[in-house]
């Protein structure tokens, strides 16, 4: 899906990572944080979501952001 709108990606393991996944919240997985350009977070989907509500969210803000 990143790929498809040309957004980065980084994919973090909690457990090789504890200290990032500490300074970022992450209490549960999976979980999906949408930043914007200036590293704000603007979005957390957490645990129970699907593909649909990310990929509605993307294209809201990403015509919003176009507009």
């Amino acid at each position: 899906m990143a790929s498809n709108y040309k957004l980065p990606l980084e994919i973090l393991d909690v457990n090789e990572h504890p200290a990032l996944a500490g300074q970022n919240l992450i209490f549960t997985v999976p979980v999906i944080i949408v930043f914007d350009v200036d590293g704000k977070e603007i979005k957390r989907f957490v645990r129970n979501f699907s593909e649909f509500e990310v990929k509605n969210f993307l294209e809201r803000v990403l015509k919003y952001k176009h507009a």
